[in-house]
């Protein structure tokens, strides 16, 4: 979350929700806004798939059908921290799953800064302090406003969702920010992180 915005659960939302739904088509093509944000997510997708994706079997990613294409599922191959309902944390085999979303006019000046959206969507109980359990969105932290390139993004987020990255300095949970900080056993079974590729 960027500093200058409300830390409130309802703020957070409110940007989350005009992040996702903001500009749900891409721009009219006949506008240099249009014909921007067309040629990025084109190249965006292309390179991806052509650099980081080719050189790893850890982090497996999906366009969603659309022009562009702006938003992607993602799996990645780790074992993450599980808190379970009655309180308990266990490690979980993984993957995690997510998806990923570019807000469609990611060129307007208009918006809120952020323009990447990253919810994951079928990870119960994943347990991190940049993941909000409440809003089931991940808190990628200061990445460069507007348009920030796939195989960066998928290599900034395998450095959250191994834990490597564990920012409380901008935490979307303070208990587990308190658990991974106190609790000696917080890290087993996700000491030996794999390299990316």
């Amino acid at each position: 979350m960027q500093p200058d915005h409300d830390p409130s659960p309802e703020a957070f939302l409110g940007r989350l929700h005009r992040l996702i739904s903001a500009a749900e088509d891409l721009p009219d093509e006949a506008t240099e806004e249009g014909r921007a944000a067309r040629a990025f997510f084109s190249n965006n997708w292309s390179q991806a798939q052509r650099g980081i994706l080719a050189r790893t079997t850890r982090v497996r990613v999906w366009p969603v059908p659309g022009p562009g294409p702006r938003i992607f599922t993602f799996a990645v191959d780790l074992p993450y921290k599980r808190k379970r309902p009655d309180g308990s944390v266990e490690l979980a085999p993984g993957p995690v799953r997510g998806t990923i979303h570019y807000r469609a006019n990611l060129f307007s000046p208009e918006l809120d800064r952020r323009s990447i959206t990253v919810l994951l969507d079928s990870t119960p109980g994943f347990y991190h302090p940049n993941y909000s359990r409440a809003q089931g969105a991940l808190c990628i932290g200061d990445v460069p406003d507007g348009p920030f390139p796939l195989d960066a993004l998928i290599e900034h987020l395998y450095g959250i969702v191994s834990y490597q990255n564990r920012d409380s300095n901008n935490p979307a949970d303070l208990e587990a920010v308190r658990y991974f900080s106190t609790d000696p056993t917080a890290l087993e079974g996700l000491e030996d992180v794999p390299p990316l590729y």
